[in-house]
């Protein structure tokens, strides 16, 4: 498989995914009641589908919907099926948006807009993902199947239907988290705290009503209350005093004589991450325990404002837990009302493998005991957990590495996605380690660049998990050229020609073990220590990519280094990283596998034998050593050397180069010697051409 190929294709098409998504944001698809029989969530939410269901059949893809609850959009079959599971339906907007949720805005390089990271932004790029694969010709062994839902954000009904309808894939991923895969997803618990309390008539401030979220699995950014007070200077007097003493963020409103809106504002974001947001609701109660409400109310306010409060992990409420493989337990007020009778919250509680789920409605129940109020358990959904070696996990993992060159791994996320709806399936970005969670955030954002490199990693999954296995094909003799030879021969110029007339791409291997010398400098470790060295190769992930004009890039864990390669520094440690055992052992397996993924011309002295053992054309090319030393001499602008000095250095470069203990110099058995002495660099070239069409073409 070519994966430059597949990248330059996915990368090809990034004009178009940023338009579909646009287009994609524009409908609000926010989950509603059911208007018609193929309408089960609203209006919107089936426009949503009509457009995704009308973009699959544009490209090609065999699409079908069910009753409008799901569709799905699928290429090749075999024996098993990949599923790739994403949603359509969004969150509410919700407060604290400076742009339009809508609009599809693109500025400095990120997409705005509700949907674009939750989960609009995936179901495009595993989409074009899937169109990738299939334009780059890549054999699948597995049908491919891209489910897109649209009942995720509120119970998933919608894969539960799609289930009675179709056979679940037997493997996959769910776009719809972080990278690099998430192989646990923490239990869910839905609990309800509520009681009946009426106004006492002797109390200072009257509590008309308390509004804040509108669903559990949100923190909410602002909380409402309607008071009444006869005086408004100690009312606001009061709440003066709590910003200034306790920190909070309040404001006090007038909205008729006697009566007042009290708003906290806080931060909202995922319920499963409430340390990321700061929760209104709590801010509220808690400056609602500080007034004179009257004894009947202030007694649940007091309760909740202490057990709940700002807090997420449950400490207070007697409910945290956690443990190393799946972290700990996050509780969120998601929910809080009073219509000046019924008092009602939502928690939503995100359990890691540890919890004892029985003993949580009755720790709760303790918690609360003597405040009026009650406890409910609405829903309850156990811990998903596949195995951080099972083969899906794993290739997963491989494709994250290879396209990010950071080293992928396993971890648990307290977020429920659809991948526990079918087996052997994980969460899969497309978030990055660090980046900011933009799920059900005010102006949340998708960055351009990064969702490309999302498509790229979707692509290779569908490739390596869905496509034919290498090791199973009838082997292929790989296309690559070798050119090995001594110094002075002119290795490197010709192999960067004829890398350019015959379509390939250069490897300069020099750059790769700079890298790694780049590694060593920057993190301190003493190059002369080839202990050290050798202990801490294996960190630095040494890649080449290269741009449309065929240009090499040498990466180092990700990030672009090519332009520090030459730096004096680096060019005298890589003298010593090079003759490290270690060192090369790894640079030599990432220059074979790069050998096998597309057509590369590669020159040294032991390409032929060490490196490219299976290339389609190995030349040893040589000249004469007075020749070499003639070449060189005519190259310097300083001749004060002298020619003798030179042509001494040749021969004694030579014998090192024969005798090293790794890798030494030699001709391959199945080489082809070419004796450049008498010949021109022109001729050398159109030679190596004529040789390997002969050879492949």
């Amino acid at each position: 498989m070519d994966e430059n190929r597949l990248f330059q294709i996915v990368d090809s098409y990034r004009d178009d995914i940023v338009s579909t998504l646009q287009k994609w944001i524009s409908i609000p698809s926010l989950g509603a009641e059911k208007t018609a029989p193929n309408e089960p969530f609203g209006k919107e939410v089936r426009r949503m589908l009509d457009t995704a269901l009308e973009d699959a059949r544009m490209m090609g893809f065999d699409a079908q919907e069910f009753d409008g609850y799901a569709m799905h959009a699928q290429m090749g079959q075999g024996e098993k099926t990949m599923g790739i599971l994403c949603h359509l339906d969004v969150v509410p907007v919700g407060d604290g948006w400076t742009k339009d949720p809508w609009g599809g805005e693109v500025s400095d390089g990120k997409l705005y807009g509700r949907g674009t990271a939750d989960d609009k932004g995936c179901a495009v790029v595993s989409l074009y993902a899937m169109k990738a694969v299939r334009e780059a010709g890549i054999k699948l062994k597995n049908g491919v199947r891209l489910i897109l839902g649209c009942d995720e954000e509120t119970g998933m009904s919608d894969m539960r239907h799609y289930a009675s309808k179709n056979k679940m894939p037997d493997y996959g991923f769910s776009p719809d988290a972080e990278f690099p895969v998430i192989n646990i997803e923490k239990g869910h618990v839905n609990l309800k705290l509520s009681g009946a309390f009426t106004q006492d008539a002797e109390a200072e401030i009257k509590v008309y009503e308390m509004n804040a979220g509108e669903r559990p699995n949100v923190v909410p950014g602002i909380a409402r209350a309607v008071l009444g007070a006869q005086d408004e200077y100690k009312l606001k007097a009061d709440v003066a005093s709590m910003i200034v003493t306790d920190g909070l963020k309040l404001s006090v409103n007038k909205l008729e004589d006697t009566e007042f809106e009290l708003v906290a504002t806080g931060k909202g974001s995922h319920a499963s991450m409430p340390q990321l947001g700061v929760n209104a609701a709590g801010m509220l109660l808690i400056a609602l325990s500080k007034l004179n409400i009257g004894k009947t109310l202030l007694r649940p306010v007091l309760a909740l404002a202490g057990k709940l409060g700002l807090e997420g992990d449950g400490k207070s409420l007697g409910i945290a837990c956690g443990d190393e493989e799946s972290g700990e337990l996050t509780c969120n007020l998601g929910i809080l009302r009073y219509d000046g009778t019924m008092l009602a919250c939502v928690l939503d509680i995100r359990a890691p493998i540890c919890a004892e789920y029985n003993s949580l409605c009755g720790s709760a129940v303790r918690s609360l005991k003597g405040s009026g109020l009650g406890v409910e358990l609405l829903s309850e959904t156990p811990v998903y957990h596949v195995d951080k070696d099972h083969e899906v996990v794993k290739g997963l993992i491989d494709a994250y590495t290879r396209v990010t060159g950071q080293q992928g791994y396993a971890f648990a996320i307290g977020g429920g996605t659809y991948s526990r709806m079918m087996p052997n399936t994980v969460a899969f970005g497309p978030n990055f380690p660090g980046d900011t969670d933009m799920c059900h955030m005010p102006d949340e954002y998708v960055d351009i660049d990064k969702l490309m490199t999302a498509a790229k990693i979707y692509a290779l999954a569908i490739a390596k998990l869905a496509g034919e296995d290498e090791r199973d094909e009838k082997p292929v003799k790989n296309r690559s050229i070798a050119i090995d030879g001594p110094c002075g021969a002119g290795k490197s110029t010709v192999a960067v020609e004829a890398a350019k007339r015959l379509g390939g791409n250069y490897l300069d291997t020099g750059a790769m073990y700079r890298a790694m010398s780049v590694y060593m400098l920057d993190n301190g470790i003493d190059v002369s220590d080839a202990s050290l060295v050798s202990a801490n190769a294996e960190n630095a992930h040494v890649d080449v990519k290269y741009d449309e004009a065929g240009v090499q890039h040498t990466c180092l864990n990700g990030e672009d280094v090519t332009d520090r390669l030459r730096a004096p520094e680096v060019s005298m440690a890589a003298s010593k990283v090079s003759s490290v055992a270690k060192v090369r052992e790894l640079l030599v397996k990432r220059q074979k596998e790069l050998a096998r993924e597309m057509f590369l011309v590669c020159d040294g002295r032991d390409i032929g034998t060490c490196v490219i053992t299976d290339a389609a054309l190995k030349i040893y090319l040589t000249a004469t050593a007075e020749e070499r030393a003639r070449r060189r001499f005519n190259e310097m602008e300083d001749k004060s050397m002298g020619f003798e000095a030179v042509l001494n250095d040749i021969n004694q470069r030579d014998y090192n180069d024969m005798h090293r203990e790794i890798s030494p110099l030699m001709k391959a058995e199945d080489a082809i010697e070419l004796d450049t002495t008498h010949m021109s660099f022109e001729q050398v070239v159109e030679e190596v051409m004529r040789l390997y069409r002969e050879r492949v073409q």
